[in-house]
């Protein structure tokens, strides 16, 4: 996010909607086909929160996410931009994050597809020097919830995961300073002889 602060960053123009899409799946853990199904008509702004929809779920279920406020005043303000340069209102079935929009005559297609998001993810990564990629913010933000809230179970519902041992099993990725207080957890204990 601190390289997406500055004014212009190589191959993530304009940086103000990368950084808000980066912000949504970090937040939210969603999947990259998520993103791109996401539409205005599932940014819930009175109640900060996004309704993950069926169309971009793997599942093929619909759950509500929180966001904190921050990223719904983003969200208000990207909307609003794009009724700027559209010159019309936004509405319900629009996609939220769509480039095309935003930079009109740069990209062929008149909607977000999954590879313009991999090719920001692949520039992120070229600037970072280290591989970064949807998947990996997702697999990323679910360990970090777990280690710093404890409960599983609401993770698995952020990830919209309809079986716990899903998260469980393939989601969650332990960090060497969770595993050290785990085995810390031990101390005092002593081997019976």
């Amino acid at each position: 996010m601190t390289l997406l602060d500055s004014d212009s960053v190589s191959g993530l123009n304009p940086t103000k909607f990368w950084r808000a899409v980066f912000s949504v799946m970090h937040f939210t853990s969603m999947r990259r086909r998520q993103i791109v199904e996401l539409k205005w008509e599932h940014v819930l702004l009175s109640r900060s929160a996004l309704l993950m929809s069926s169309e971009g779920s793997k599942s093929k279920r619909e759950w509500l996410v929180p966001v904190p406020a921050w990223i719904s005043q983003a969200l208000r303000e990207l909307r609003s931009e794009i009724e700027l340069k559209s010159g019309l209102p936004v509405r319900p079935d629009d996609q939220v994050f769509c480039l095309p929009l935003l930079s009109p005559g740069r990209i062929k297609s008149p909607r977000m597809l999954d590879e313009h998001i991999s090719r920001a993810f692949e520039s992120l990564s070229r600037h970072l020097g280290y591989t970064v990629s949807a998947h990996r913010v997702r697999h990323t933000s679910a360990t970090v919830m777990l280690e710093r809230s404890g409960n599983i179970k609401a993770v698995s519902d952020m990830l919209g995961h309809a079986d716990i041992k899903l998260t469980a099993s393939t989601y969650v990725h332990p960090r060497l300073g969770s595993l050290r207080r785990v085995q810390q957890s031990l101390s005092g204990y002593k081997p019976v002889d």
